[in-house]
Formats: structure tokens, sequence, C-alpha cells
């Protein structure tokens, strides 16, 4: 780091924070073709500082950690989506320069409003230039710029009021999350977006009154203050979902909504609403329930979440982190072929976690493409000793990526150039993407796996038969084997039933030239069941639990499982 007109040297660190979070404006330039980053802002003694980086670290890579550590996280997930090279030179071809409003929280736990405006900084557009402003004072502190109703602060000094005003008086807080806004800006871009959102506001305040009053508060989320009497959660969102029927957009927008009941006096309104949006988050992704209720434990639940977060990177320094191993099983021969490389979290303080403790975390914080790259790189690891102490013998092992591994920019990349470092076969590594997955993003996965083919490696779908839609999965993708998913078998009134389904799945997938192995498999009627439909490779607690690398790695060397 240098400094221009001084001789002082100033903490990127503390400038990065003052720019993003405190009222302290500046200028950041990206490389369009690099992804470097030059930091230029006064600092405090009102000279000049410039800040360049040239330790290889990425713009993408830089946005997301200042806005996972500097913002609130249901904005901060928003900016991570917005603030990657590619998405801001995307949206600067399409409609010049363009602005983005954001919050930031400071030491009093206040409201900062700030703007990034995007621009070319020279004419043969190899520099993007981004302009931050304190905003607080343009926007009074208490509008929302994209719908013209309140914001956050709005919204929350009205609660305040209305709540003076009202002493005794019942009233909710419903907190609305419309479901893959994301795709919306990606498929028709955030123009299109930006209306979308104000044509919302604008249907939420059709019902708005002295005593209900709603706000924008971030990204895709809203927010309603009413009284108890004023309406049915289930009309609040019957009224939503008719606002979506109304605008005739041709998309299947749906939402979640989170509830909060007052049952506390003197709670603050800010609160109130991060209650209603924990309730909304517990039934994120839930096809089946779309209205949620906040009940006793779930804040503390998320405090220990936080505390649980906090600790990821320390936890990959300390290697806390564990690669295991499940092996899968050719049951024609015994044979042990290959392995699914699972995680394990050993806490020094907690003792061993189980996944179930940890990953939906990971998922839900964006943690997880980290914690996916780590587990590639050990796998790779320990692939490449097995392969140079058994050249001879079949060695495969499937990873399990994340829907938002394969949305990441670069992640295909990073992932190519750590197989390559370790001189691992690429077709050897099996890379998983459930079928779930699909249903949410179909035409963005679809392309992905299609790139990841086209780089060399397998791709399996996952967990297939746990979805509803199965037979367009097989239609629409192109993958390399098929993993059932043998928790079907769980309907024992129509266990009949189930075992020609699963026949006719595997018949179905060796007519379109895709392998099956099934996951799962827990007894030996199983089993042989599977193999009679013509299912040979399987893995599940019948064979084996997930191993340490140590354990499998006696098993590769022994060579197969008798399970007699």
């Amino acid at each position: 780091m240098s400094n221009e007109g001084s001789s002082d040297r100033i903490n990127e660190a503390e400038l990065i924070r003052k720019l993003f979070v405190e009222h302290f404006d500046g200028l950041i330039l990206l490389d369009k073709n690099t992804g470097a980053i030059t930091k230029l802002a006064d600092d405090i003694s009102g000279r000049l500082a410039r800040v360049t980086r040239d330790d290889g670290t990425h713009c993408d890579e830089q946005m997301r950690a200042i806005a996972d550590k500097y913002l609130p996280s249901y904005d901060s997930k928003a900016m991570k989506e917005m603030l990657t090279l590619s998405s801001i030179v995307k949206r600067l071809d399409e409609s010049g320069s363009f602005a983005v409003n954001y919050n930031s929280v400071n030491e009093n736990n206040g409201y900062v409003f700030r703007r990034i405006t995007f621009s070319y900084a020279d004419e043969a557009k190899t520099k993007v230039a981004m302009l931050l402003e304190n905003i607080t004072d343009i926007v009074a502190g208490e509008y929302d710029p994209v719908t013209g109703g309140y914001n956050a602060t709005g919204f929350h000094n009205r609660v305040k009021q209305w709540i003076a005003e009202n002493p005794g008086r019942k009233y909710r807080v419903m907190r609305y999350n419309i479901d893959r806004f994301r795709d919306i800006n990606g498929v028709y871009g955030h123009n299109f977006g930006d209306k979308l959102l104000r044509d919302i506001g604008a249907f939420m305040r059709v019902i708005d009154t002295p005593d209900s009053f709603s706000a924008h508060l971030n990204a895709d989320h809203f927010v309603r203050f009413c009284p108890e009497e004023f309406m049915s959660v289930e009309e609040c969102y019957e009224h939503f979902t008719r606002s979506f029927v109304a605008l005739d957009l041709n998309i299947p927008l749906t939402l979640h909504i989170g509830v909060y009941d007052l049952c506390e006096p003197g709670i603050d309104p800010f609160t109130m609403s991060y209650k209603a949006l924990l309730a909304m988050q517990s039934i994120k992704g839930d096809m089946q329930n779309r209205i949620a209720y906040y009940e006793s434990g779930m804040l503390k639940r998320e405090q220990e979440q936080l505390e649980l977060l906090k600790g990821v990177d320390r936890a990959i320094e300390c290697g806390e982190f564990e690669v295991w191993f499940q092996p899968q099983i050719d049951y024609s021969s015994r044979d042990v072929f290959g392995a699914e490389a699972l995680i394990r979290w050993r806490h020094g303080e907690k003792g061993f976690l189980s996944p179930a403790a940890f990953i939906p975390l990971l998922e839900k914080s964006n943690y997880i493409s980290k914690i996916d790259k780590y587990t590639i790189e050990t796998t790779c690891k320990y692939m490449r000793r097995w392969l140079n102490e058994m050249p001879e013998r079949r060695i495969e092992v499937s990873v399990n990526l994340s829907r938002h591994d394969v949305m990441e920019p670069g992640f295909i990349e990073d992932i190519a150039d750590i197989v390559d470092r370790y001189d691992i076969p690429r077709a050897a590594l099996h890379l998983e993407v459930t079928e779930s997955a699909y249903m949410q993003n179909a035409d963005l996965l679809i392309g992905k796996v299609d790139e990841l083919r086209k780089s060399g490696f397998k791709v399996e779908i996952d967990d297939f038969g746990a979805g509803y839609s199965s037979l367009n999965t097989l239609k629409d993708i192109d993958a390399d084997k098929l993993k059932l998913d043998m928790k079907f078998l769980s309907d024992t009134d129509n266990l009949e039933k189930e075992k020609i389904i699963i026949a006719a799945i595997i018949n179905m997938a060796h007519t379109l030239g895709l392998p099956v192995i099934a996951e799962g498999v827990e007894t030996r009627e199983q089993a042989d069941m599977l193999l009679g439909f013509g299912c040979k490779e399987m893995q599940g607690y019948y064979f084996s639990r997930p191993v340490p690398a140590a354990e499998y790695e006696k098993m590769l060397i022994k060579g197969s499982l008798k399970n007699e």
C-alpha cells in the first residue's frame, strides 16, 4: 500500500470501513479484465490515499467480504449478488451508468444510507468506476427511492409513533420475501426488477391505512405493520399474490411471510422486524409452507448460529473440518470402486457437529462455496496419494456441489485449477448437483452442467426421486450418472408400487445411457432388489457409514467389502 502526497500509511481495512460504512465518500476503480481493485479516498487529514492490490485478490472476493462484515444480513446477500464484476459490466453495457442504494449500520446500530454509482472510467471501457456517496441527508432518511414508499428508517419511525399514540393495542409485523427475485433480475434485467418492485410497493400501499402501513426494506423484502384486527395474515397473503396476477407478468411469482405478534412491551421496531424475518427464514425454500410465526427460541438459535458462523475461518485454519468418505460398492463383485466425500466438523469447543447443524447455516450465509472448495482440495490431496500408491485401482470420488457454487462467478475455473494442481484426472472427480437445485433455477444450472462436462468433469444428478420434477430433470439435463435416492422406499403401505417405480427409473436411465448408483441402501433386501433391477453400484449404511480418510484407505487397499 502506498500514499500519494503523504508519507503516512493508511490501514486498508480502516479505509474500506470508512468507504462503505461511515459518513465518507470515495472512489473505487475496478479493472474489467483482471478484477484488480484500486481504492481512492481522502484520508482523515484530507490527503489523497491510494490503495492497490497486487496479491491476486479478485474484486468479487473483496466485495463479498465487505458485505459480510459490514452490512446487515438481508442487505449483505443482495449486495453480494449485485457486486460481482460480471453483473456490473453486464448492466453497464445494457444501460450505461447506474446506481445502487444500500444501508449500513454504524456503531450505534443506526442506519447510514449509501449510494454506489457505476460508470466506465475510460473511453476504452477497461476501468469501472464506483463512486461511493453518503445519501442519508439527501433522502431525508425515510423514503425509498425505488418504490416511493417508506424505507427501513421511515417504517421504524412510523411504528414508534403509532405505538406511542396507541398504548395497549395489539399489533403484528409481517415480513414478505419474494421468491426467486434474483432470477427475475438475471433474466429480465435490473430495470425490469426495479419496475416490479415499484408495482408491488404500489399494490401494498393500496391497503395502507393510518393504522396499517408498509415499506420496502431492501432488495426483495417488504414489511407491513398493522393492528391485530386489521386483516388476517392469510388475507394479506392473498392480497399480495393477487397483485402478482394483476401485474400480468407471465412469471410464476410466489412469496413467504414471517409474522411476529407483539408479546414484549418496549420492544423496538427493528427487533420486531428482525423477529418476523427469522420466522420467514425458517420456511425459506419450503414449497408447502408459505406463512410462519415467530416462536420463542428462534432468536437464541440465530445468535448461536451466528457465533458458529464466526468461527468458520478459524476452524478451517485449525483443521477442524475433516473430509470423510462413504464407500461406493459394485454389489455384483463387492468391489470398492469409489466414494462420496462428505465434510465433517470436529469443533474445538462443541465437539463433533452433525452436518445438519452447520451445512444449512453455511448455505444460508454463502460460506458453503468456501467449504466446498476446501472439500474438493482436501479430496484431491487424498486422491493423489491413493493414485500414487494404487495406480492399478479404479479410484473415483463424488463431491457435492451447492447451487450457490455453480452460480458463483469463476467457481468452475477454481475447481479446475485445484484438480489440475494435484494432477487428478478430471473425469475421476464426480460433481453432484441435487435434483432440487434444478427445480429452483433450471436454465442457469443446465448451462453450468454443460460447462462442467465440457471441462472434463463427470456430473451426477443427486437425490433423484426426492423431488417432484424427476422426468423433466432427465429430459433437460445432460448428466453422466444418476444417483437414486432410496429414501423413496419410505411408504410401507405402497412398497410394491415403489418397487415398480424404482425398476422403471433404472430401466429408463439405462435406456437413456445413464449409469445408476443407488444411495441410502440400508438392508440386504434392498441391495438384492436393486441388483435384480440391473443397478450394481450402491452406497449406504448396509455397506458402511462415512468413515475418516485413513479408514477408507484401508478399504481401498483391501479392495472389497463382504456383507454376507
